[in-house]
């Protein structure tokens, strides 16, 4: 659920990043049109992340499209630009955080294989991950995120993929 009145009732981000998204998001606020809200929040994330930390020293912003189609080599470089040691086993965790698993079609099931989880993360492999907004998404709706992403999708996506 996105909760746009928690984002608004804090003056330094609305101030410093939401500015351009005020209008809209209390447009939105209590709206059941989740399409639009989820729409609005990706737009308002890329946009303050290219518009802030893109440029950043010290920052480096890596989109998770790019991770998703090449996990090994992305975070192999994650490891390398932070000055830790890419080993065999790091490998490995990243290798079965990033592989389809036999039944990744059923409902998440929770694991304690790696500690204790907070969040219902499944591993999923970039054809799954990348796609699976086909099965979820109606035609009509497609061509509505499309429409209501445009302005940010085409600058920060179409930068990611000249790069």
């Amino acid at each position: 659920s996105i909760h746009f009145h928690e984002l608004l009732e804090q003056p330094a981000l609305v101030r410093d990043h939401l500015g351009p998204y005020v209008e809209r998001m209390r447009a939105l606020v209590g709206s059941p049109d989740w399409l639009a809200r989820t729409c609005l929040l990706w737009e308002a994330t890329y946009d303050v992340v290219d518009r802030a930390f893109l440029d950043l020293p010290g920052v480096h912003v890596i989109g998770y499209e790019s991770l998703v189609q090449d996990p090994m080599g992305g975070f192999a470089d994650l490891y390398r630009r932070f000055g830790l040691t890419w080993s065999d086993d790091a490998a490995g965790r990243v290798r079965a955080a990033t592989q389809e698993k036999p039944g990744a079609d059923k409902k998440f099931q929770w694991s304690l294989r790696g500690g204790i989880s907070r969040t219902a993360y499944r591993p999923q492999g970039a054809a799954t991950a990348l796609s699976t907004y086909r099965t979820r998404l109606t035609p009509d709706e497609m061509e509505r995120v499309r429409v209501l992403t445009a302005d940010v999708a085409g600058r920060v996506l179409g930068r990611a993929v000249a790069s």
